[in-house]
């Protein structure tokens, strides 16, 4: 994973958080070169943005001026030019900035107003699913659909051909579909080059949600941006990459002891779907953690985890642990013997 601690550090002049450069004529070009040429932009000829440039400039910027507006572009950036590992870097980096900067961080709070974040959360408008309907690819949702996920057979696969294999997105009229065989066939052979790979995408959800975390506590639910769609396509795109990392542990002599008996075989399941017990397990285990992190007082956790407590026992079994007093009840019904 790249290392996003030096773009964390504190800045030489005036730390920890250096100086506002919303007026800087370092700023005003950078913002130009992010955007391209927007007059060209319907031209065949349109220049694409420089996005390697736009990358070195946005962490040369950053070292003056801790800036929500300069982190969200370096998110872009970074996932242009280094695929599923930029842009977890880039979310990992907003939510160090959250977490070590907010009182001096930039733009700054409206003083005024007692501390109100609004610029931030005008900063931060792209991560949000909705942005504008003619904005679509402002959107850090659109960066991460976009994003690289390896190159193996001559050519690229992105996230976006992950979720149209999926049968979540459709293919854009006159392209040809992406098909689960294809992005699997993609997926095996970049793993054999590198066995890391994949680490960036299959870690994605836990960096959305550290984000959402740290923006949920500073801005409150009400104003923090919704990122739903883009932690469901974290999701989507980590469990694939997990199934592609995992088909050597399953076919090793260690996993051959424990494989599943003939009499209860095990179904394939696509990217997302349950396909044991050990996954529905796992996914409530997942679902009391989020909901102890977001939400502490709340009993759900609670009744989930005895809940969990339940599988692999008899109906009798859980009225035992429910309901005790009732098995007298039950047995005259069944017209069995209480053992």
């Amino acid at each position: 994973m790249i290392d996003i601690e030096p773009l964390l550090a504190p800045t030489e002049s005036m730390p920890p958080a250096g100086v506002d450069l919303e007026y800087d004529p370092a700023f005003l070009a950078f913002e130009a070169l992010a955007r391209g040429n927007p007059e060209r932009q319907f031209e065949a000829l349109a220049e694409p943005t420089a996005w390697p440039d736009v990358l070195e400039e946005s962490q040369a910027l950053l070292a003056k001026s801790k800036d929500l507006r300069i982190a969200v572009v370096y998110v872009r950036a970074a996932a242009r030019v280094h695929g599923l590992a930029g842009f977890h870097a880039g979310l990992s980096l907003l939510t160090g900035l959250f977490e070590r900067y907010w009182d001096t961080l930039y733009p700054p709070l409206d003083a005024d107003d007692d501390n109100d974040p609004v610029s931030r959360v005008n900063a931060l408008a792209p991560l949000a699913d909705a942005y504008t309907p003619f904005a679509e690819a402002e959107t850090l949702l659109h960066d991460l659909r976009e994003t690289e996920v390896c190159r193996a057979r001559g050519e690229r696969l992105t996230v976006r051909d992950i979720l149209i294999a999926q049968g979540r997105l459709a293919a854009a009229e006159g392209a040809s579909a992406a098909t689960p065989a294809r992005v699997e066939g993609m997926l095996a052979d970049a793993l054999a080059h590198d066995r890391d790979i994949f680490a960036a995408g299959i870690d994605l959800p836990r960096a959305v949600q550290a984000l959402a975390a740290a923006m949920t506590e500073r801005l409150g639910a009400a104003r923090s941006p919704l990122i739903d769609k883009m932690m469901d396509t974290a999701r989507c795109v980590a469990t694939q990459l997990r199934a592609a990392a995992q088909p050597a542990a399953a076919t090793s002599p260690a996993s051959a002891l424990t494989a599943t008996p003939a009499s209860a075989p095990r179904m394939a399941a696509r990217p997302g779907e349950l396909a044991t017990r050990e996954d529905a397990i796992a996914l409530l285990d997942a679902v009391c953690a989020f909901l102890e992190r977001t939400e502490p007082a709340h009993p759900a956790p609670l009744l989930i985890r005895r809940a969990r407590g339940w599988l692999g026992k008899d109906f009798l079994s859980v009225m035992q642990d429910l309901a005790p007093d009732s098995l007298t009840q039950i047995h005259l019904i069944a017209g069995t013997k209480r053992q």
